[in-house]
């Protein structure tokens, strides 16, 4: 039930109230008013009819004819009259008559008698069975010189006054039903324009619920609803103007979150997910959300929850290192803080930093040092070591020494190639290094690459052919290019046994040209062929080593392909040769 019905029912029931109280007491004030004037009405006539009493003794006793005069002043004064002597025995009745009369029981024991008799004047009203009605009796002493010689007793129906109260209550019920509406159409009235002003502030509290903070109440008065509308006015702006902080502060904590690249997980102080980010959920594949869950729960990961836990519990910051299997293998560093003060925690923040990369980095500079020592150590054990000899007198003999110094030679030529090729891979590598890339002449390029090797292609007896469309032009870098083909010919010439083939061929794909330099050679292992683009990856090292290998020119090729925005990859089959393929922008 809404507030205008409850004010106005209780304003009704209000004026319900009133109006029966008025009605109660007015019925009552002019019931008394009648029932005084009534008995002062009859207190005169009381005198009179015992002066008529008193008259009429004066001429004789009243013992036989007391009937006829109390039946005279009846009709005289229009009320009941008894006459009766001390002990209250009946001489006359203006009502009764004959045996009624004789049969009459003495009257010395009603109220009214024995007031008269104590006070001088005595008053009541009740029941005639007599005469079936209400009836007023009002008794006084007859006295002559001091004494009392009887009582003389006037009754009148009370039928008269309760005809007048009828009508009077009558007109009292056509007006109080009256007032009774009255009040009801000025309780709804009242009630309506009290709770306006509320309901429109209700409508516009349930727009500030829904976030719509533009419509505003109307101030029309100075009481406790304008009080409540300016209230609710101001309340609406304050809000809308900290709603409007909290938003942008929350798209900017949004927009933060979002570009971060670390994982940030938030929990509450029972240690439940209240926030991740993108990052957080990437790393860990999460596809639904996970706000409510524990750690654990979320991720799967027993390290990550216990790290959590610790800084919960102890309150203190947690750094700790975990590893990942699935769905793919990471490291990750963790940094977890608490949230509030220390007496009273709110919850953390873990911070997780994806280091795979670093650690791979790492263990790929541990293993590059390693190899250019492994590398250089022997060419440079062996130059000392005969160093050392022709210092001694091998010298004195001419053609140990021709053949020492040979030997220093080709390990000198080694070791300037390694240098060649590791300062070659670090170009490539940098990311400071910005190609110069033009239209180049693919059929051009290639022959240029061959002439490096015309003499071992001979002397080997290869075969050789080359499939390259006319006019061919791709977009590169054209000394970068020519090595990628320099060091895929050099491995297709050392590994290729005499009277084998080599064959280059191109042909258009989409935007790139694939060009693919194949051989007849000793193939490569399937388990060696996801590695061979390493650096210093070897498949057959002691072989590779006296061919003059560094291990480093499949890994520039690489390089160098991929700074092109291309792709690079090989197929081979064990005993019947390999095949590299590239794919180079077209020009």
């Amino acid at each position: 039930m809404g507030i205008r019905w409850k004010l106005m029912l209780t304003y009704t029931f209000i004026a319900l109230i009133v109006l029966l109280a008025a009605g109660i007491y007015v019925s009552r004030t002019l019931k008394g008013q009648y029932l005084s004037r009534i008995e002062g009405q009859l207190r005169c006539d009381a005198d009179l009819a015992g002066a008529y009493v008193l008259e009429a003794m004066g001429k004789g006793p009243l013992t036989h004819d007391a009937d006829s005069l109390v039946d005279e002043i009846g009709k005289r004064l229009n009320v009941r009259v008894t006459l009766m002597d001390l002990s209250g025995k009946v001489w006359g009745d203006s009502e009764l008559d004959g045996d009624d009369l004789a049969d009459l029981e003495d009257h010395g024991d009603r109220l009214e008698i024995l007031e008269a008799r104590d006070r001088g004047a005595g008053m009541n009203i009740r029941h005639s069975f007599t005469l079936d009605t209400d009836m007023m009796y009002l008794a006084k002493p007859i006295e002559k010189d001091g004494e009392k010689l009887g009582f003389i007793r006037l009754a009148l129906p009370l039928v008269q006054i309760d005809q007048a109260l009828q009508g009077l209550r009558q007109s009292l019920g056509v007006a109080f039903l009256l007032g009774l509406i009255l009040a009801v159409l000025i309780s709804y009235a009242t009630a309506r324009r009290l709770t306006r002003p509320i309901n429109t502030i209700s409508r516009i509290a349930g727009k500030m619920a829904d976030g719509d903070f533009s419509i505003k109440a109307a101030v029309r008065s100075n009481d406790e609803i304008g009080l409540l509308a300016r209230t609710i006015n101001q309340m609406s702006s304050q809000l809308d103007q900290t709603i409007g902080q909290i938003t942008t502060e929350r798209d900017r904590l949004q927009g933060v979150l979002g570009g971060m690249r670390e994982g940030v997980m938030l929990t509450d102080r029972d240690g439940r997910i209240v926030m991740t980010n993108e990052a957080f959920q990437s790393i860990f594949s999460i596809t639904t959300p996970v706000e409510g869950a524990t750690p654990i729960e979320a991720t799967r990961d027993a390290r990550l929850h216990e790290a959590v836990d610790r800084g919960r519990k102890g309150g203190r910051e947690v750094i700790d290192e975990i590893e990942l299997y699935l769905p793919a293998h990471r490291i990750l560093y963790v940094h977890v803080v608490p949230l509030g003060l220390p007496e009273r925690l709110t919850g953390t923040v873990a911070v997780l930093y994806d280091v795979t990369q670093l650690k791979n980095l790492e263990r790929v500079r541990k293993d590059f040092v390693a190899n250019v020592s492994h590398e250089l150590n022997t060419p440079l054990a062996a130059i000392r070591g005969y160093a050392e000899t022709l210092q001694g007198k091998a010298l004195e003999h001419q053609e140990t020494a021709r053949q020492f110094l040979q030997i220093i030679a080709r390990h000198a030529d080694r070791m300037t190639k390694l240098v060649s090729d590791l300062l070659a891979l670090s170009k490539w590598e940098s990311d400071g290094y910005r190609p110069t890339f033009a239209p180049v002449h693919l059929r051009s390029l290639v022959n240029n690459s061959l002439e490096t090797f015309h003499d071992i292609i001979g002397k080997k007896g290869l075969n050789l052919q080359v499939d390259i469309p006319e006019p061919c032009s791709v977009r590169a870098d054209e000394k970068g290019l020519e090595q990628v083909f320099i060091n895929l010919l050099d491995n297709a010439v050392k590994f290729t046994p005499e009277g084998g083939r080599i064959a280059i061929s191109a042909a258009e794909e989409d935007a790139f040209m694939k060009i693919a330099v194949s051989d007849t050679g000793i193939g490569i292992p399937s388990n060696d062929i996801s590695r061979i683009f390493e650096r210093f990856y070897r498949v057959d090292k002691d072989r590779s080593r006296e061919l003059g290998g560094t291990g480093l020119g499949l890994s520039i090729v690489k390089h160098i392909v991929q700074a092109h925005g291309g792709q690079v990859w090989e197929e081979s089959q064990i005993g019947h040769g390999s095949t590299f393929y590239l794919t180079i922008p077209k020009a």
